[in-house]
């Protein structure tokens, strides 16, 4: 009776393991802002697959233009319940992001290389002040890499740009967030860091706190962002941040 009891409990943790990893798998969520290109519902070309960080089995995106309460899904395709995407534009009086405020939509003719691609080639964007906010919220506490994707190859690719990156309630301001520079893109033809997609890495308390980026254009442009992915890191096997 002993070695049953064994063999069952050796299995039911084997189950809870199996279980687990498949459940925090289902955390990475993956955004393409604007469809007038096409939908990007599925694909792995990207700087989080690029660089390890997220499975090239792991290709499911989220198509979206504007707010979305529901409806989402993971990058492995399962259900997103409870997982929102809420747009802003501009910043408030009181250095407070718009929220109210709602992105418009876009394509022109790219430059090529990874900006030819159905995820880049479109995108979202904001004139009013130069300042395109986007949050996510829903998602399991844990840490996770932020890549925003930070130009779209549409307008000047040696446009300067800035990222504010972090986490926050619904009062969170630009000065909460941690600020990245965008250098000019040297090579459109691979993925690079600080050119083409800014990286981070937060921690998320709950499902309550928004996971906020902010771009912001510095050249005298619209600011546009094509896409966001959120990647978990629990059982990371490439180690981007340290």
């Amino acid at each position: 009776m002993k070695q049953v009891e064994k063999k069952l409990s050796a299995f039911a943790v084997l189950v809870i393991v199996v279980f687990s990893a498949m459940t925090v798998s289902a955390w990475s969520i993956n955004f393409d802002f604007s469809d007038n290109s096409g939908s990007y519902t599925n694909g792995t070309e990207s700087p989080a697959h690029a660089t390890g960080a997220l499975s090239l089995t792991r290709d499911n995106w989220n198509v979206v233009v504007g707010d979305k309460t529901n409806g989402l899904v993971y990058a492995t395709g399962a259900a997103a319940t409870g997982v929102e995407i809420d747009f802003g534009k501009g910043i408030n009086a009181n250095a407070t992001l718009n929220w109210a405020g709602s992105p418009d939509e876009y394509d022109l003719a790219p430059a090529g290389g990874i900006y030819d691609t159905v995820l880049m080639k479109d995108y979202i964007f904001a004139n009013q002040w130069h300042v395109m906010p986007v949050r996510v919220r829903g998602l399991s506490a844990g840490r996770y890499n932020v890549f925003a994707l930070a130009r779209s190859g549409t307008n000047s690719l040696d446009a300067l740009r800035k990222v504010y990156i972090g986490t926050g309630d619904d009062t969170v301001t630009i000065a909460d967030l941690t600020e990245y520079d965008v250098a000019a893109s040297t090579n459109i033809y691979e993925w690079t860091q600080d050119e083409d997609y800014i990286l981070r890495r937060v921690s998320v308390t709950g499902p309550t706190q928004w996971v906020v980026v902010v771009l912001r254009n510095i050249s005298n442009q619209y600011s546009e962002m094509p896409g966001l992915q959120i990647i978990s890191t629990v059982n990371e096997t490439v180690i981007l941040i340290r």
